[in-house]
Order: structure tokens, then sequence, then C-alpha cells
């Protein structure tokens, strides 16, 4: 149940993630016209791409292979621009929106059927993707955001999401303790971060696999798990019903 490796032109990310051209255009400050020759572009700024890719809730990480190394192009030293706190903000709404997706997904779903996997949907079932959010926001997100506000630069584990499915056979769980409890911290989170003032997402950490980034780059990496989970949850959710 590792994570999938897709190849899209940007045109096809924008659909992936269900936005039109006209909602990507407006996220973008630009037309629907400017956007439709910014999709067929053979090359790009890499700040245009960046823009591009936070507007649709996704990250981007530039990485050079060299010889036996993997080496991530760090730009966490950069100048925090106003787009870039917007873009910040807007996540932290992206993640209380949880409150009102997620019970919607699944509402009139049988309890077999949220054990259903379908092709092209994902590889957890429903179930499964209720717990894996849950788990990765208390032992992930959650234990990040407290470390980097309170410790100088903390080095922050992985948390393999695909190995804890397996450990703890979410498939053979209940929802309605992982639901609750995923709520009620995602709550607690969201009104920390809305307190939080810009210089508190300059903080930085070192996150295992990754590297240096600051508080702001973790939010944005949390809310492109979120859109990810929320994306292939609500194509099964659609296949699961008559």
């Amino acid at each position: 149940m590792g994570r999938a490796e897709l190849h899209m032109s940007l045109r096809e990310l924008r659909a992936y993630t269900g936005r039109t051209q006209v909602e990507a255009a407006a996220e973008n400050e630009m037309t629907q016209s400017e956007l439709s020759r910014l999709e067929r572009r053979e090359d790009f700024l890499l700040s245009t791409l960046r823009h591009y890719v936070d507007s649709l809730g996704g990250t981007l990480e530039v990485r050079v292979m060299l010889g036996s190394s993997e080496i991530r192009l760090s730009d966490s030293e950069r100048a925090a621009t106003v787009w870039e706190m917007k873009a910040i903000r807007q996540a932290v709404e992206v993640l209380a929106s949880i409150e009102e997706w997620l019970p919607a997904v699944l509402v009139g779903l049988a309890p077999e059927k949220l054990r259903e996997r379908r092709e092209g949907c994902g590889a957890f079932c429903l179930l499964e993707h209720v717990w894996h959010l849950r788990d990765i926001d208390e032992l992930g997100y959650l234990e990040r955001v407290r470390r980097t506000l309170r410790e100088k630069r903390p080095e922050l584990p992985d948390v393999d999401g695909e190995q804890l499915a397996a450990k703890r056979a979410y498939v053979k769980r209940a929802l309605q303790p992982a639901q609750r409890t995923l709520l009620q911290a995602r709550r607690r989170a969201v009104a920390r971060l809305r307190r939080l003032e810009e210089k508190d997402f300059h903080r930085e950490a070192v996150l295992e696999g990754t590297g240096p980034l600051t508080l702001g780059d973790l939010v944005l990496r949390w809310r492109a798990h979120d859109i990810g989970h929320r994306v292939e949850m609500e194509r099964l959710a659609a296949a699961l019903r008559p």
C-alpha cells in the first residue's frame, strides 16, 4: 500500500485535484486564458510552478541526483512573500475543512462498504483512510508542529504510513473512534495555527528524509496530504454508491 507514482501534465494534475480552469485561474490570480497558456507551456520559472502547485493544494520539491546521492534543493532560506503567507493561511483553512468533507464522504455507507477497495481509487479502503489520517496526524503532523514551536530546529522522524496500516490492522477496526479523535484533535490544532504570528511559521526543523524546512512548509505538506486522501476517498465513495 505504498504511495502511487503518477506521471501527469499540469492540466492533468489540475483535473486530478478536481479543479476547473476557472477555479485554478482564480487561485492563481490570472484569467482563464492565461492559465490555459500556462498549462500548455513546456518550461517554467520555478516560482511560477511552485505557485501553481500550491494553488492546487500540493507542495513542490526539487531533487538532484548526483552519483549515489539524492539532494533536495532547499528554499527555506528565502524571504517570505505575501503569496507564501497567504498560501499558508489558506492551507490552515483547508485543514479545518475536514470537519465538513469527511462526514460527507462517509455518510450512508454500510460498514462492509467502508472495507471495500476499488481499482483506480487508491490502495486504501475508506476505513483505512480514516485511521491513517488519524494516526498520521497524531504521530506525525501534530507532534511536528508542537516540537517546531517548542524546540530550536528539532530533528523530526518520518512516519511510515504503510507500515502503520499493516501493523495496526486498520481494516479490522471500528470507524467511529478514529473519526471522533481525528476531528477533535484537528479542531484543536487548527485553532492553535490560526493564533500564530507570521514569525512563528518561519521556525525551522529538520524532517527525516526531507531535510530543513519551516513550520509553514510543514503546514503546506500537511494540506497536500489531506487533499491527496480526500481526492481518493471521494472517488472511492462515488464508486461504492449505486
